[in-house]
């Protein structure tokens, strides 16, 4: 004799998401974080945009300060910190590590990494980097995500020009886009990797 089924529920048991929260500090890189939400409809990225900064430290006191925040609160915010590089850049990546926060440098500008999708960006200055990105996205600046629309199938190109460029201009948003592509799949129980 079989033995009746239980119709009580087992007690959920997942783990809390570890949700990711970048930090910015630039229209730029406040947009391109926007539009990557909106193309890998990755609704659970919070971005906090800091207005009054005048070095990389600056940006990185505030992500420490959210990541304080979001560990008192119980949220698991995986902080992400982009920046460009300044003359205080090595004193923004020690503080960086010792907060446990992200560091995306773009050594001038985030301009670089996304000319990356593009081209080589070897020994350009910044106003050539920015003129030769604006030949590629010329609606850049307008304050619209559908301005990058171009950057779209070209992420694999921009992340092995990141990858193979040690000197500046140089760029490892590669990997905080790579982690957002993960964190996406885990939501999404998916088998691979959203297509950038």
């Amino acid at each position: 004799m079989r033995k009746p089924m239980s119709l009580n529920r087992a007690r959920p048991h997942r783990r809390p998401k570890r949700a990711i929260m970048v930090v910015v500090g630039t229209d730029l890189e406040e947009d391109y974080v926007h539009w990557l939400k909106k193309v890998l409809d990755h609704t659970e990225i919070p971005i906090e945009r800091i207005t009054n900064w005048t070095g990389a430290t600056d940006l990185v006191r505030a992500a420490v300060a959210h990541r304080t925040v979001a560990r008192k609160d119980g949220n698991l915010y995986e902080i992400w910190c982009l920046v460009e590089s300044r003359s205080d850049i090595d004193e923004a990546r020690a503080m960086a590590t010792k907060g446990g926060i992200k560091l995306v440098v773009s050594d001038p500008t985030l301009a670089v990494w996304l000319l990356m999708h593009f081209a080589e960006a070897d020994g350009s200055s910044s106003q050539a980097i920015d003129l030769a990105l604006r030949s590629h996205l010329p609606g850049l600046g307008s304050r619209s995500v559908d301005a990058l629309a171009s950057l779209m199938g070209r992420f694999e190109a921009a992340a092995s020009r990141s990858r193979s460029s040690g000197d500046p201009p140089s760029s490892n948003m590669y990997e905080l886009v790579d982690r957002l592509r993960q964190s996406l799949m885990g939501y999404l129980a998916a088998k691979e990797l959203p297509k950038l």
